[in-house]
């Protein structure tokens, strides 16, 4: 009898100890993206205010902050949005700035936002052949819509199926222990 309740105790301990093994380091490493993407959006707000740079030097910053260009361009848009609902935003009189920034951005990385890199590659080689670029353009924000469907289908289907693992080990063991217990 002892070592089915040293067993249910080690089952508990591995199922607890798997739980912790993918879900705290995924929380630090999410904590400490996001306390960085905050201190970059402070930073960028007193650079432009400031010192109006050019959009490679605010490249240069978001790398070495370990930042991707389209972190930096979902920090610039914010900005955007900003100046346009709110008045009397310190950034109202950098709007010009920023704007150029956004096409600065849309013209050197128009398919960025995709995550295969192969159908990157290939929009790339269609928009340098002169093809119709907003067929390209609306084509990418198709596809990216695509890939951001099957990722979150994927999100959810991956929680379904640990959820799905726990719920079966915890009837398993709700079902051995009476019958054990029923037994000696």
């Amino acid at each position: 009898m002892i070592y089915l309740e040293i067993g249910i105790y080690l089952i508990g301990c591995f199922l607890f100890g798997l739980g912790g093994y993918y879900i705290f380091p995924a929380m630090i490493q999410d904590w400490i993206d996001i306390r960085r993407f905050r201190h970059m959006k402070a930073e960028l707000r007193t650079a432009i205010v400031n010192n109006q740079p050019s959009w490679e030097e605010l490249c240069q910053v978001a790398k070495h902050a370990m930042l991707k260009k389209t972190d930096l361009y979902a920090i610039i848009r914010g900005y955007m949005t900003e100046i346009i609902v709110k008045k009397g935003s310190d950034l109202a009189k950098h709007k010009d700035l920023i704007q150029g920034y956004i096409k600065s951005y849309e013209s050197t990385e128009p398919y960025e936002g995709l995550k295969s890199v192969q159908i990157r590659l290939y929009l790339e080689r269609l928009s340098r052949e002169q093809a119709d670029k907003d067929t390209l353009h609306a084509l990418a924000g198709e596809i990216s819509g695509m890939e951001r469907f099957t990722e979150l289908t994927n999100r959810k289907q991956r929680f379904y199926t640990f959820g799905g693992f726990l719920v079966g080990i915890i009837g398993v063991l709700l079902a051995v222990y009476p019958l054990m217990k029923s037994t000696s």
